[in-house]
């Protein structure tokens, strides 16, 4: 049970802070309802739950710090469509300790250097349209965190995520082919899928 309050209260604290951080750059963008924020903390209790059946502790805290913060800026992206700078800082510090005390740095870089070099690819190849410089940054932080082999199974899962549930909505009729979907929930979504399976 401490165990479990601490990894909440990190992801909560990533959350809060991101969230924090994002309105405070866009205020124009009002803050979710208190149903939407208390759904999300009670997936972020879950997800705690579950990462306590993760083997190695630094991963454990990894995968709850960026959790929060994914789920507040997917919450964001959701109804801005957009990814500002400033509420990448607490990703940004998590990376920062990584580098700093993480037993592995160069995984760290490898990863933000190979899933960063993928969306900028993706960024230059949507021609900035459909997958943003918010998202390459974002990528690039992620996988200094979660290192190659993790975060790039993080960014295949997001696409194929991203493919089904395309596919509903443009079947539902409720999107067009050409229009372009929040990247950052497939990320969260891929991240929960990624914590379930280190999980079981």
């Amino acid at each position: 049970m401490p165990e479990l309050i601490i990894l909440f209260s990190l992801s909560s604290i990533s959350f809060a802070t991101t969230g924090l951080l994002a309105y405070e750059r866009m205020q124009h963008v009002l803050p979710a309802s208190w149903r939407r924020t208390f759904a999300e903390f009670v997936l972020l209790g879950i997800s705690c739950a579950l990462l306590q059946r993760v083997e190695n502790l630094a991963e454990r805290v990894d995968f709850a710090v960026a959790l929060g913060a994914l789920v507040s800026l997917a919450d964001f992206d959701l109804r801005s469509g957009y990814v500002p700078n400033a509420a990448l800082i607490p990703l940004a510090c998590c990376s920062v300790v990584q580098f700093s005390i993480g037993e592995h740095p160069f995984a760290g870089i490898f990863g933000s250097l190979l899933v960063g070099g993928a969306g900028i690819a993706l960024h230059v190849i949507g021609d900035g349209t459909s997958f943003g410089l918010g998202d390459v940054k974002l990528l690039g932080i992620v996988g200094s965190i979660l290192g190659a082999g993790d975060a790039f199974y993080l960014l295949g899962a997001a696409f194929v995520i991203g493919a089904v549930i395309a596919l509903i909505l443009i079947g539902s009729g409720r999107y067009a082919r050409r229009d372009a979907l929040p990247f950052v929930p497939m990320v969260s979504l891929a991240l929960l899928w990624e914590i379930a399976e280190h999980a079981f």
